[in-house]
């Protein structure tokens, strides 16, 4: 976790005492930064308002508190306390202003009028990222690119750099975002973030060789890195490249299953959990690639416990014990998958597998009726339920079911072969000729 100022325990005490004691201005500032990390704009904007009062000629307390007014959605307010500062054309007050009028509804002039600031000089570039960053959620994002791509000149520093290639990446701008990631790195070959953030825009681009180098990089300056690690681990693992894809996944694993142990984590905690849930979805996948069933199903067990209404997890542990061998126990997680979804043909096509193989034909057969319900044009689903009540030694169902079939006219090779051979073993011409014609 983030640490927290002085001033900031000091404010959740003066909270709790019902009652603010004296704080510098610098304390103030301080205290709201880190109010605001944790999202608590109403108590940052009260905090800031008790700076204004204990500093009432303190032209940083009244900015801050404009500040916070536009966090909060109180416009009408910060842009009646800023009419002092409209014209001053210092660089807080030039912020202030293009943050005000993107919330007035005018962003694309405030982006011109505001990258004028940064190619003038009157804004810096970290000044000029920083009050990009604060807005844009609230800035349209197809009017963003444009005035970024034209900033780039101007920033020299790789660190700003990377942040630039970061809001494209974020504007789904991903072949601008890279080119601008790769000078950054050109100035600082050691940025991680810009090589996470390179690794993920050639990911998205589908240069997997190219995401994958990124990456190599990165993790030669961090070898811990588990961004690094889970973009290496997906990559190798769609390019069926498994071992590696299994070293890789296993540190990212490690590495959230440890964060969440210890409950020191800069992630929020759902994100954490989505982290370990894609590992081990991926490692399952890669175990049994490798054909390390009983790893495999580790995974999908510990998925599975994780989130017990993941159909992925369920319908590949029944994939795992059938290859293990264990018939009975992926019976009970078919069940469990059919009684959630019992109309997803996938889930009825694996559970008659199932029970076919456990030779409960009785449950087979119903699972058959039901797929036939579902999907009554599928002639695939009609054969096998003819000629499993065949095998059933239910000739008479068997019988109806076959001449249903060929009733339907299917087209299939496959079908038209077997029933080819159902209506040979009962020596019906007529219904044979019904099949030549079908072939032609």
């Amino acid at each position: 976790m983030t640490k927290k100022s002085q001033a900031y325990y000091r404010f959740c005490h003066d909270m709790s005492q019902g009652k603010f004691s004296y704080y510098e201005p610098e304390e103030i500032q301080d205290a709201v930064m880190d109010l605001m990390d944790d999202g608590n704009r109403e108590d940052a904007l009260l905090l800031a308002e008790e700076g204004k009062k204990q500093h009432p000629d303190d032209e940083e307390m009244d900015k801050l508190v404009i500040w916070m007014y536009i966090h909060n959605n109180r416009t009408e307010e910060a842009a009646s306390l800023f009419e002092k500062y409209r014209n001053d054309n210092q660089d807080s007050s030039l912020c202030l202003k293009f943050s005000l009028e993107v919330l007035k509804g005018d962003p694309d002039k405030a982006l011109k009028t505001f990258f004028a600031s940064l190619k003038d000089g009157a804004v810096g570039p970290t000044e000029w990222l920083n009050t990009i960053d604060e807005m844009f959620e609230t800035i349209p994002s197809h009017l963003l690119p444009k005035w970024l791509a034209k900033a780039v000149p101007f920033v020299k520093k790789a660190e700003e750099m990377g942040r630039i290639g970061g809001f494209l990446m974020d504007c789904c701008q991903f072949k601008q975002a890279a080119d601008v990631l790769e000078k950054a790195l050109d100035i600082d070959a050691y940025d991680i973030y810009s090589w996470q953030d390179l690794a993920r825009c050639y990911m998205e681009l589908k240069e997997d060789d190219r995401s994958l180098e990124a990456c190599t990089y990165g993790l030669a300056i961090n070898d811990q890195n588990p961004l690094l690690h889970f973009i290496s681990g997906y990559i190798c693992s769609n390019k069926n490249d498994y071992k590696q894809s299994i070293e890789h996944l296993e540190m990212v694993r490690q590495y959230a299953e440890g964060k969440m142990q210890s409950k020191m984590f800069s992630l929020p905690k759902d994100e954490l959990y989505q982290q370990i849930s894609v590992a081990y979805s991926l490692l399952g996948h890669a175990y049994i690639e490798t054909e390390q069933f009983e790893k495999a199903r580790e995974c999908y067990e510990c998925l599975y416990l994780r989130e017990p209404a993941n159909m992925e997890a369920i319908l590949q542990l029944v994939t795992v014990e059938m290859m293990i061998g264990d018939s009975p126990k992926a019976a009970e997680y078919i069940i469990q998958a059919l009684e959630r979804n019992p109309k997803d043909s996938i889930v009825l096509s694996m559970y008659v597998s199932i029970m076919t193989t456990m030779h409960r034909f009785d449950e087979a057969l119903e699972g058959l009726r039901n797929l036939i319900r579902i999907k009554p044009r599928s002639h695939n689903y009609q054969l096998a339920y003819a000629e499993l009540l065949l095998h059933c030694k239910k000739t008479e169902e068997a019988d109806k079911a076959f001449r249903k079939l060929l009733a339907s006219k299917p087209r299939q090779g496959t079908v038209l072969e077997a029933l080819t051979i159902y209506f040979e073993s009962i020596d019906d011409n007529a219904a044979l000729q019904q099949i030549n014609e079908l072939k032609k």
